[in-house]
């Protein structure tokens, strides 16, 4: 590692909560004052893409809830179009959870086949 690298500000703001501690700290954060929240989200059909969304919709707060919302265009032969209709219904859950509150951005990536060489 170089010399020239500051290791002290490497994950200086990281936070991490659990369960309850979570929604007590959004809801903390949010009563304070009014704060615009940008959600990262990769579109999939796991059904806990949303919990997070979910849990900061819930904690109240004022100013714009935003979502950039990563769509993965796996190709025709993806294994995992056979799961598009969970897909739609976390798009639909997206969607419902900022209603009124600020957009959603899509923002499509298109992934490659990248074989794996035997070595």
């Amino acid at each position: 590692m170089s010399s020239s690298v500051n290791k002290d500000l490497r994950w200086e703001y990281y936070l991490i909560l659990r369960n309850a501690m979570f929604g007590d700290f959004w809801k903390g954060h949010l009563s304070e004052k009014d704060r615009s929240v940008l959600f990262v989200l990769g579109l999939g059909f796991d059904p806990r893409m949303c919990s997070g969304l979910r849990a900061v919709i819930d904690a109240g707060g004022g100013g714009d809830r935003e979502c950039l919302l990563i769509e993965y265009d796996e190709g025709p032969a993806s294994p995992s179009r056979e799961h598009m209709d969970l897909v739609e219904k976390n798009r639909v859950l997206v969607c419902n959870l900022l209603e009124n509150r600020g957009i959603i951005k899509s923002c499509p990536l298109q992934m490659h086949n990248c074989p794996v060489k035997n070595q």
